[in-house]
């Protein structure tokens, strides 16, 4: 067959520059870096997410503690489970892109997750409030729920990825 010889050497040619294109390890570091920019990019969308799902758990927060004096320790989970109720119907789907029936394993474990962690976020803004004194004024309220918001954020967007919405493959 004329010319099969020239296909042949310019396919091992472009294979040759592929994988000098990717490195030496033939495709690993590209297959890393791929998987690192999908963690990196449902990382983001939990936390695009996570904006909405603040605005329902600060305002619930605020709107408790300000003009219905409920204490912040109480209604820290009160924000948070409603707050919570939304992420679990919308991260499933954006963030985490499962195909699971909405009542199934993930809803148990979700919920779960969720009354372990406003446990530990009630927990925890009670030692901010009032082990560190952190309370009776709205900025001192405002600076602990930013500080025990990070913290559980971290903390449910790890164990979501891990254990709530875990792949079929995983």
């Amino acid at each position: 067959v004329p010319g099969a010889g020239g296909t042949k050497r310019n396919l091992t040619a472009l294979y040759i520059r592929e994988a000098g294109r990717m490195g030496k390890d033939n495709g690993k570091n590209g297959f890393r870096r791929r998987k690192y920019r999908s963690e990196l990019w449902k990382l983001c969308k939990y936390l695009l997410v996570g904006v909405g799902n603040s605005a329902i758990d600060w305002g619930l927060f605020f709107l408790l503690t300000v003009p219905f004096s409920v204490a912040a320790w109480i209604a820290q989970p009160i924000g948070y489970i409603v707050a919570a109720i939304n992420s679990y119907a919308v991260n499933r789907k954006v963030t985490f892109g499962t195909i699971r029936r909405f009542f199934s394993a993930e809803l148990l474990r979700f919920s779960l997750l969720t009354a372990l962690t406003a446990a530990a976020s009630s927990l925890l803004m009670g030692f901010v409030t009032h082990g560190l004194g952190l309370s009776g004024t709205f900025w001192k309220d405002l600076a602990a729920k930013v500080g025990v918001t990070a913290f559980t954020s971290l903390l449910n967007f790890s164990l979501s990825r891990l254990w709530v919405f875990r792949s079929a493959e995983e």
